[in-house]
């Protein structure tokens, strides 16, 4: 077998030599479809007859969106591949005879120069597309990759912490759907930029006197693949031919199935599939991949950064943020987004619910489908070949596709937070789960067969568990409250001392005893003339450095369990303390 590869930019067929070739037509049909995040990559193959020399063999019922520079052949069986290109063929003309100051000249002439105009506005549109696209891939990896999220913010201050909680509660769980919007625009765009192109072609027919068209309609030409082949005998040929278009894409989505009863979940990877090619995919073997080839593959370079002075603007935003700075403060929430539950929480994913969304398209559970996925991984790309072969119509409506299933054991404990919520959460933790090579993706999650909500799964942010919010539950009875008798606020000297006592009720009110986690905090500080004594803690897990306080114990059926911690803080009187 030998294989030639041409890529070829966009240009219509008018060498002479091409002309002379034999000519065979061939419809093709969409055999594969590798789908990328963003565009496909077309394959088709077909067999034709053809005779000893050169042949030119017609590729028609080809996408109009297809990339001419993407083009690629590959020959059978001793065929060479001479040539590929492509062309837009246009119906049989009558000859008119159109003189320059003909009135349908100028108006030609006016459309042609404003569609002219219209194309140096969508480069525009494109480069506007390509730079939210980065903004978007940079925020989505600021957002991930932020230092709450991997659980190191003791350094953060309250108002970075607000503003950070805000940010990261407004943008993650809409990420997937504007860069689908993003990559629909696209879409349009190539659609538009085309509709244009052809229409300046036909517009430059017109004006040259070649003539009109023929029973056709001037603005839908039909796209074709010419493949030069070279045989050296007569022989059906076997050719395969592969394009890149740009409508097409893919998003991944879980369904988490959560059973306390059997003490696993069953986890399910599915993917969101769309296309507006104009082609109906019929039958296709898909394989879907990570990878974006519509991304601009260009290594960033860094320019010098300059270090200057800040000058605040007085007022209250300002006062705000000075009441809150890092100046003789005691800083007793910098735990809050570990508790949150929206992001690490000591190499943990914690996944919180939010309110279902619609319009994801019909699903189905396709039980059995996913052994019929294999999953390959390179340096670049993670790649899930798929042997089922799928009909997905050109409507640009979401497709499902079921990726790949497995069962994984689950250890499940209620855990509260009640410094900031007194309401208790089942938490599941599941371990085994890497190998099944997991790509960022909404979920929605049951447990015990009843929708809990919608979540959102990123495994690129996880260590070796991943943790799962499974919802409230209200048979468990959590207070807290400061003890006042034994609170304390004395003034001495040029000092001031502040003690405080909190005591926390765990009641479980089950029939069946529970594993009970609890999260509280005790204030840090990074100034030198505070002093911070830590009094009682019932046993919990400190940590000094964050000041977190963490309880796992079992709670019997029944019973309840008291937990009280306290502290002390010295500090100059003349220097009001901030975080108390």
């Amino acid at each position: 077998m030998k294989k030639i590869f041409f890529f070829l930019t966009i240009g219509i067929l008018n060498h002479a030599t091409a002309q002379t070739q034999p000519e065979k037509t061939v419809k093709s049909t969409v055999q594969k479809a590798t789908i990328f995040q963003q565009g496909a990559l077309l394959t088709s193959n077909e067999s034709i007859a053809v005779n000893a020399g050169m042949t030119n063999i017609v590729f028609e019922n080809v996408s109009a969106q297809l990339q001419a520079n993407s083009l690629q052949a590959a020959g059978k069986n001793d065929l060479i591949i001479m040539d590929v290109q492509y062309r837009l063929k246009y119906a049989e003309v009558v000859k008119t005879d159109v003189k320059p100051d003909d009135p349908r000249v100028i108006a030609w002439q006016g459309e042609l120069q404003n569609i002219q105009d219209s194309l140096e506005e969508l480069v525009f549109v494109r480069k506007n597309i390509q730079n939210r696209n980065a903004t978007l891939q940079n925020e989505r990896s600021i957002v991930t990759n932020n230092r709450m999220m991997r659980g190191d913010f003791q350094k953060d201050s309250l108002f970075l912490f607000t503003q950070s909680i805000d940010f990261l509660r407004k943008r993650l769980m809409n990420l997937d759907a504007e860069n689908l919007k993003l990559e629909k625009e696209t879409a349009q765009e190539a659609r538009l930029r085309n509709k244009f192109n052809v229409r300046i072609m036909n517009l430059n027919t017109l004006i040259a006197g070649i003539g009109i068209p023929v029973n056709t309609n001037p603005t839908k030409p039909v796209s074709q693949v010419i493949v030069t082949v070279m045989a050296e005998r007569a022989m059906m040929a076997e050719i395969s031919l592969s394009y890149f278009v740009a409508g097409a894409g893919w998003t991944a989505s879980y369904d988490l199935k959560a059973s306390k009863e059997t003490q696993t979940i069953d986890l399910k990877h599915r993917a969101t599939v769309y296309q507006n090619t104009g082609l109906d995919w019929k039958d296709v073997l898909l394989t879907l991949s990570t990878g974006n080839p519509s991304q601009e593959n260009v290594k960033p370079a860094l320019s010098p950064q300059f270090v200057g002075y800040y000058v605040p603007t007085p007022g209250k935003d300002y006062a705000e943020r000075n009441k809150m700075s890092m100046g003789y403060g005691v800083y007793g929430n910098q735990q809050v987004v570990q508790n949150s539950n929206l992001g690490m929480n000591g190499g943990e994913v914690t996944i919180s619910m939010e309110t279902p969304k619609t319009g994801i398209g019909k699903t189905n559970d396709g039980d059995g489908v996913e052994d019929f996925t294999k999953v390959s991984q390179n340096m670049m790309r993670i790649e899930y070949e798929i042997k089922l072969k799928y009909t997905i119509e050109s409507d640009n409506k979401p497709h499902n596709v079921v990726i790949q299933s497995k069962t994984m054991p689950a250890q499940y404990s209620y855990s509260v937070v009640p410094k900031l919520d007194l309401d208790v959460f089942l938490m599941a933790r599941v371990t085994d789960w890497e190998d099944m090579n997991l790509i960022a993706g909404t979920a929605r999650v049951y447990f015990d067969n009843s929708y809990i909500g919608e979540s959102y799964i990123n495994p690129h942010n996880t260590n070796d568990t991943l943790q799962l919010n499974l919802g409230r539950d209200k048979s468990i009875v959590v207070t807290r409250n400061k003890v006042k008798d034994k609170c304390k606020d004395k003034s001495f000297s040029d000092n001031h001392l502040l003690t405080r006592v909190y005591e926390i009720n765990v009641r479980n009110s089950k029939s069946i005893p529970i594993r009970m986690v609890v999260e509280d905090q005790m204030p840090v500080t990074k100034e030198a003339e505070i002093k911070i004594e830590y009094l009682e803690d019932s046993g919990a897990k400190f940590n000094p450095e964050t000041g977190k306080l963490l309880w796992d114990f079992n709670l019997k059926a029944k019973d309840n369990k008291r937990l009280v911690f306290s502290f002390e803080v010295k500090s100059p009187k003349t220097k009001p303390l901030a975080g108390i």
